[in-house]
């Protein structure tokens, strides 16, 4: 028996950490489609991540002429295109998106037609931006009515705009905003969309529909119809923390035709008014950006890995005080009195500094440009090898922390700089700074996991707790149960502060137990 292998085409979404929980992308048979459903209810993002993704994968669309048709019941051409224009700015996509090519106005309906025309020998791409005059109950029944009217707007496009009707390949129709209310019952609501499916798939076009799900019984009716019929289904909506904040949350609910990370993932939308971004500290562009929970993040990064890197043994590199080496990878905490601070800060980023390749800080406390003066003048020229990178008190999330560390590392790779070391310091700012991250018992084994993962030795500085005389730590400190290696900054009644190595297993240095020699410039 002869067996036929399927082929397979991908449709990378374009959107920050949204590929990363569909394995690169959206995958369908080819010849095929994908149709999408997004649920959710009023004000979750459904909206802006249908837009989005129309306007991406049109962005990175290889057709000449490919055409993305985005229809709304809600808004008018003119307000979808001011939104792209002045909320997003286009997610920083080529300006000549701003060139309207062709309009269309009919008592049903009103569209506007835009052109991308990317430098040569990039092929041009169009985007219909429609708004929908008519029921949508009667607009989605069926399926029949919503292609007819596509049929038409595809004509007049042809006709109203001759550069659009030259080259016009209609890859992709979005269908925003489309209420559960609008299905007489969950049977009926069924079989329209499985009705759509069926058009979609014969004439190849990728479709995303948007369905409010008010709450209550209609969300599982929605659901249910939604799970028979869509090839790939995302649900929107807000996590609760406690009674004073609410973050953004998105699961894949289904993913047919491949491998896709399940479970609840933070999001946010960056916006900008004026030239001013906001969202997502304004540290990144124009968009919506989804943060994988850490579980999801450490399975990518063992994914990413090599089985030859999973297991090559590599030799212990220098603390950089004394004769102490730790193993490549492993975790150091280091204790000390609020008293004693600046020495550890000092010894980090001695540790930062000992190795030949670059080390990263992290900071809860000082932004970016202090930690660099703090370097600069403590260690010179030298501290030029230290990256640097800080965060604001706000509501964190374990997962959005991990991917802008993730990000950040791979930003500094793609510059040609190599990190094997980092140190996290201000870890007694997580009770007041950052709610969310003080609440997760699992943040520092979490970060502890990441970075070995990626092969980085890192350094835990928590000065704010003190060794006690029997050699446990006082207070409520998770660094000891969370590191390999375990060093302690212990006042002996002198005035000069001793190192010591209270616990470890594998690091090698011949004071294990006694102190260690610090070097006469420590602070």
């Amino acid at each position: 028996m002869t067996r036929v292998k399927t082929a397979y085409q991908r449709l990378p979404t374009r959107i920050d950490g949204l590929d990363l929980l569909l394995g690169g992308g959206l995958r369908c048979p080819d010849p095929g489609s994908v149709f999408m459903v997004i649920l959710g209810g009023p004000g979750t993002g459904k909206t802006h991540l249908a837009l989005e993704l129309a306007v991406r994968t049109l962005g990175a669309a290889t057709e000449r002429g490919a055409c993305h048709i985005y229809y709304s019941f809600d808004q008018s051409p003119a307000e979808l295109h001011s939104k792209l224009r002045e909320d997003f700015d286009f997610y920083g996509l080529d300006e000549q998106w701003r060139r309207i090519v062709g309009t269309i106005d009919t008592p049903d309906h009103a569209a506007q037609i835009h052109e991308f025309a990317p430098p040569a020998p990039a092929p041009e791409r169009y985007l219909a931006l429609a708004s929908l005059r008519e029921s949508p109950h009667d607009m989605v029944h069926g399926g029949s009515r919503l292609f007819e009217r596509l049929d038409r707007d595809l004509a007049a496009m042809v006709r109203s705009t001759a550069p659009v009707g030259t080259h016009l390949a209609p890859r992709l129709v979005a269908i925003d905003n489309i209420s559960i209310n609008a299905f007489d019952d969950g049977l009926q609501a069924r079989s329209a969309l499985q009705s759509i499916r069926q058009q979609l798939a014969a004439r190849r076009l990728h479709g995303i529909f948007v369905i409010e799900t008010p709450g209550a019984g209609s969300d599982r009716a929605a659901f249910m119809a939604a799970e028979y019929a869509a090839d790939v289904i995302i649900e929107l909506g807000y996590h609760q923390v406690g009674d004073q904040f609410k973050e953004r949350s998105i699961e894949i609910s289904k993913a047919r035709h491949q491998f896709y990370y399940r479970g609840a993932h933070h999001f946010s939308i960056v916006g900008r008014n004026e030239g001013v971004l906001f969202g997502g500290r304004g540290a990144r562009p124009p968009g919506l950006h989804v943060y994988p929970s850490v579980p999801t993040l450490l399975s990518h990064l063992d994914y990413l890995q090599s089985k030859e890197e999973r297991v090559a043994p590599r030799a212990p590199i220098p603390f950089g005080v004394g004769d102490l080496h730790v193993p490549h990878g492993s975790v150091t905490g280091l204790i000390g009195p609020p008293a004693r601070a600046t020495t550890a800060h000092w010894l980090a980023l001695k540790f930062l500094l000992a190795g030949e390749r670059d080390g990263l800080l992290i900071s809860l406390r000082e932004t970016r440009e202090e930690l660099a003066a703090v370097a600069k003048e403590w260690f010179g020229a030298d501290s030029d090898r230290v990256a640097c990178i800080s965060f604001a008190p706000e509501y964190l999330s374990a997962g959005k922390f991990m991917k802008d560390l993730y990000d950040e590392i791979l930003e500094l790779e793609r510059g040609g700089r190599r990190i094997e070391r980092a140190a996290l310091w201000g870890i007694g700012q997580l009770k007041n700074a950052f709610p969310l991250l003080n609440e997760s018992r699992l943040f520092l084994p979490w970060l502890s996991a990441f970075l070995k993962r990626k092969g980085i030795a890192s350094l835990l500085v928590e000065a704010t707790h003190q060794m006690q005389e029997d050699g446990t730590v006082g207070g409520d400190s998770s660094v000891p149960g969370t590191v390999d290696h375990l060093l302690a900054l212990v006042e002996p009644g002198t005035k000069r502060p001793e190192l010591r190595l209270v616990r470890s297993l594998s690091a090698r240095s011949a004071q294990h137990g006694r102190a260690l020699p610090l070097p006469p410039d420590a602070r």
